[in-house]
């Protein structure tokens, strides 16, 4: 693959100047060296002269440098055609072509591909497609995102045009496609655009060719400082595409997954820029899973607010994830520890609980990873849960690495964590900060941490539940989700303001076997020891 880099404020002798330099403050500094014998400096000048004619090299064959003062017409031309773009290849035949564009297509979804649902009278009413905005909320389980993925399709059954599906989580993307995949209808993969808000932001800023300019000191701010900065200037800017709002792709349907992690102005920006006149903008959410503290609080209690979208709620209070063990267990957390910040939630599904197995739950009194990774791996076998039936959450990242490094040792199987594992966080430490004052260096973290959230961004990209192993992850990544045997790691010290509200979407994810395992928590302790629908382990 081969390079070409365009500098729009730079002459060709100045690049020229700046790729050279170091190779002739190099040769200054050998011609200036007084311990140095004749022969000696001969040698090194030769040596310099060699390196500097292969790095040379390696560019002319590589990347290709222009200056603002060389780019013209027939120089431009010269480059396709040097480079093969602008003629044809005598191997690369249209045959070939059209080859590779058939296997990388989107494939078509036939009505054989998609699995028999059965959903309830609510659950059909929040498929149907209709133009204008709704706005629908459910207790955990209740099959949201099924119905959003109905919804979709169906909005692109009714539109016959594309439909724009967001979420948060980067993590929720295959998870929203599997849905879909479900849907037993007749469709075309490409007319579905399952993006993140950030993602789908920034290719439209890339598409529009809106530099992304950062102030002089970027490199010493930390990444909440990074993160104010580009919600300020771009993501949370009303008027970032003013400009090209006439030229941005317009969607007939938008669906947005889990909006109480968005903020009130993505969502206006969403509107203003990407939904088509008398467009449908779809939203779904449950503002007792405010992982990120953005919904707002009317009359001292927590309230999803939607921008210019009047009228109540659509409510989907039935869960058909949560065993009624399960959804017992969340009534009375929800009483316990959400009551004074949320309106509490009513559940239509509560049956005899004594036909179904209870909650189980782990008292440990400090961290020892070692023995916490042994009681899931013997609990798991005493399951009889197939691996990739397992998910093990915790709030923090550390832990879950820590517990997926031994787990893989111990078992020797395969697993996978939505973060970096332990082996290359301790590679990337050695690397940036293995020194103290390396911790106390500003870049020295930031590149840290820089290289740490390219990792996790990506596994969370890649990250698909029937992978076949063992899922290690945070409930921040893993929400959205569900998994049938759920071990969920609540440690003491964690007090965060929205640790009620992280702990209640973290156990709220399983489907069957839920397993709480409390470090030293004894305010979580107290409570389980008054409930008669938790088995101690």
């Amino acid at each position: 693959m081969n390079c070409k880099v365009f500098f729009s404020n730079e002459t060709q002798d100045d690049i020229h100047t700046f790729l050279l330099s170091p190779f002739e403050i190099k040769e200054k500094f050998i011609l200036k060296a007084t311990n140095l014998l004749e022969n000696e400096v001969d040698t090194k000048k030769n040596d310099l002269k060699n390196s500097k004619a292969n790095y040379l090299t390696f560019l002319e064959k590589n990347i290709e440098l222009i200056g603002k003062d060389t780019l013209n017409k027939p120089i431009f031309n010269n480059l396709l055609d040097k480079k093969w773009i602008s003629r044809k290849s005598k191997y690369f035949s249209d045959d070939l072509y059209n080859s590779f564009k058939r296997y990388l297509q989107p494939s078509f979804h036939s009505l054989d591909d998609g699995r028999d649902f059965k959903l309830t009278k609510k659950q059909i009413e929040f498929s149907e497609s209709k133009a204008g905005d709704y706005k629908i909320r459910g207790v955990a389980g209740s099959g949201k995102t099924l119905v959003l993925a109905q919804r979709a399709v169906n909005a692109y059954k009714r539109t016959n045009d594309k439909v724009l599906i967001l979420s948060y989580n980067s993590s929720l993307k295959n998870y929203i496609h599997d849905k879909i995949s479900n849907v037993r209808e007749e469709f075309d993969w490409s007319n579905f655009h399952i993006n993140t808000y950030h993602d789908f932001i920034t290719n439209n800023l890339n598409n529009f060719s809106i530099a992304i300019e950062v102030p002089k000191d970027f490199d010493v701010q930390d990444i909440r400082q990074k993160q104010a900065f580009f919600q300020n200037m771009y993501y949370g800017n009303l008027n970032i595409l003013e400009e090209h709002i006439s030229n941005t792709p317009k969607y007939a349907a938008i669906l947005i997954d889990e909006v109480q992690d968005y903020e009130t102005i993505w969502l206006r920006i969403i509107k203003k820029y990407f939904l088509k006149k008398d467009g449908e903008f779809v939203v779904f959410g449950d503002s007792k899973q405010d992982i990120y503290n953005r919904v707002g609080v009317i009359n001292q209690k927590k309230e999803l607010v939607i921008p210019d979208s009047p009228g109540r709620w659509g409510e989907l209070n039935e869960s058909f994830r949560l065993p009624p063990s399960i959804t017992s267990f969340a009534l009375s957390y929800q009483k316990e520890f959400l009551a004074d910040k949320h309106n509490l939630d009513t559940f239509e599904n509560i049956a005899q609980l004594e036909f179904y197995d209870k909650v189980h739950y782990k008292y440990f009194n400090r961290r020892d990873v070692g023995e916490i990774t042994d009681f899931i791996i013997n609990f798991s076998k005493k399951l009889n849960s197939h691996p990739n039936d397992i998910c093990v959450l915790s709030l923090s990242i550390d832990i879950i690495r820590e517990i997926d490094f031994i787990y893989r040792k111990k078992t020797k199987e395969k697993s996978y964590i939505t973060s970096e594992t332990q082996e290359f966080y301790n590679r990337l430490f050695q690397q940036h900060l293995k020194n103290p004052t390396d911790s106390n260096n500003v870049k020295n973290r930031n590149k840290f941490d820089g290289e740490i959230e390219i990792i996790r961004k990506s596994k969370k990209l890649h990250f698909w539940m029937n992978s076949g192993m063992i899922k290690f992850s945070t409930v921040h990544s893993f929400k959205g989700s569900e998994i049938k045997t759920l071990f969920l790691i609540v440690e003491k010290g964690n007090r965060e303001v929205i640790r009620p509200e992280l702990i209640y979407t973290g156990f709220t994810r399983c489907m069957n076997n839920l397993v709480i395992l409390n470090i030293d928590d004894e305010q979580l302790d107290s409570f389980i020891n008054k409930l008669d629908i938790v088995l101690k382990e």
